[in-house]
Formats: structure tokens, C-alpha cells, sequence
């Protein structure tokens, strides 16, 4: 089983670990980012598979070790970051940037890691979550 054959039952982000899969239906970075904070990380090591991978998804992926990526929609952004970090990766379709859900602007993930190190990653795009209040 793969975890990009995983997405197809609607989930958002699918993750296989020890060949035990976890899905989540969470919109945005938001399931990537509260995997990314668990200790010990279930991303070290994991397949994952994502609807979009932009820079935020893709930095998130890289700090915590993940084996291999599938973004549905992967970011010219998101790319160059799987590369720089090693990871294996396939997607569906390549575009320049992740757009906000207005579709009138960069998505605030994207600019929250403009220049952002992998290491530095989580730390920003959890501050972003908290100031658009999608976190407490």
C-alpha cells in the first residue's frame, strides 16, 4: 500500500509508518505541523503523501526526517526544498506558488517561511497558526 493510493478516499495527508497507515483531513499545513511537534516524531522515517506541498509542507517534511514524498500539487518552492534535503518525491502536478484560499495572495504558510531554514520551520509556521488563530 502506498500513501498516495491512500489519498484517493479523500484524506488531505496520509502517512505510513512500519507499514501502519495514519490519514488526516485537516485543510492546510495544520496536521503536518501537530505531527511535526509529537515526541517522539511519527514523520521520522514515514511515506508521506500530501494534496499540496508547497515550502512550508516541504520544510516541515525535512526537519523531521520523512522517507519519501507524494504531493498531489507540489510548489516550485516545495520542490527545491525536497531536493536540497534528499528526499525522494513524486507528484501529480508542478506549480510556481501555493496560493491562499482567496486566491488573491501567497499562502501565509508560504511567506511565513520565506528564507526560513528547515531547522527553523515549525517554530514559524506554528507563530503563523497561532496569529491567524487557526491555534491557541
Amino acid at each position: 500500500m502506498r500513501a498516495r493510493d491512500l489519498l484517493k478516499d479523500g484524506a488531505t495527508l496520509v502517512i505510513i509508518k512500519d507499514g501502519i497507515p495514519r490519514a488526516f483531513y485537516d485543510r492546510g499545513v495544520i496536521a503536518l505541523y501537530r505531527l511535526a511537534c509529537e515526541v517522539p516524531c511519527p514523520l521520522d522515517g514515514a511515506d508521506v503523501a500530501d494534496v499540496v506541498v508547497g515550502r512550508a509542507a516541504a520544510l516541515i517534511m525535512a526537519s523531521r526526517g520523512v522517507k519519501s514524498v507524494y504531493a498531489g500539487v507540489l510548489s516550485m518552492c516545495g520542490k527545491a526544498a525536497l531536493e536540497e534535503a534528499g528526499i525522494p518525491f513524486e507528484y501529480g502536478e508542478l506549480t510556481q506558488n501555493i496560493i491562499n484560499r482567496n486566491g488573491d495572495d501567497l499562502c501565509p504558510m508560504e511567506k511565513a517561511v520565506k528564507g526560513c531554514s528547515a531547522a527553523e520551520s515549525v517554530q514559524k509556521i506554528g507563530e503563523t497558526l497561532k496569529a491567524l488563530g487557526i491555534l491557541k
